[in-house]
């Protein structure tokens, strides 16, 4: 993130978190009191904080929004639900991993960027998340299955890493230091 334009950024928090106001903004006049939910997709990675990785920041955004929305809303009856979904087979998953391979080419970020190797661990790293990706369907069906459930929780995770809920309790020095340690 260090050596990533400020556009680039702002794209990605736009979607990930100033899509999901506007989403909600949009369509929380037409939401009934009583019967109406609100379901915010986050990540298991959002409590990490972790070296090249912006999604974490978004994700952790999204979660503090949501968690004052699910409060400023129970007023009205209407129910905010988060769900932290582990690895997913989608085209984010698929970038991360293939970015070491970019590295012949021009155009590769890693080409360019001043930090190149624990740029390309992260990379190798990432890329074992894929075997115990949930497809996009699976994922879709249990979001599907909270809407319909009449008392849902605050927060819901799928496919969660016990690595990553391990690692979320390590004091930060430390952490910094096994990541360190990782990538060199």
């Amino acid at each position: 993130m260090s050596e990533a334009p400020a556009e680039w950024l702002q794209q990605i928090f736009d979607v990930n978190f100033f899509g999901a106001c506007r989403v909600n903004q949009t369509f929380l006049p037409v939401l009934k009191n009583n019967s109406s939910r609100i379901i915010h997709i986050s990540s298991e990675a959002f409590r990490l904080t972790l070296p090249f990785m912006p999604y974490p920041l978004t994700k952790n955004l999204v979660e503090r929004y949501a968690k004052v929305l699910r409060q400023e809303l129970k007023y009205r009856g209407i129910e905010v639900v988060i769900v932290r979904p582990g690895a997913i087979d989608t085209s984010l998953l698929s970038v991360v991993s293939s970015l070491d391979q970019d590295k012949g080419r021009g155009d590769a970020p890693s080409k360019k960027w001043l930090i190149e190797k624990p740029f390309s661990v992260f990379a190798r790293v990432a890329a074992k998340e894929i075997p115990r990706a949930k497809s996009p369907e699976k994922v879709a069906s249990f979001i599907y299955g909270i809407s319909g459930n009449p008392h849902p929780q605050a927060v819901y995770a799928i496919n969660n890493s016990l690595k990553i809920r391990m690692a979320a309790l390590i004091p930060f020095g430390l952490m910094e230091k096994i990541i360190r340690k990782i990538l060199s």
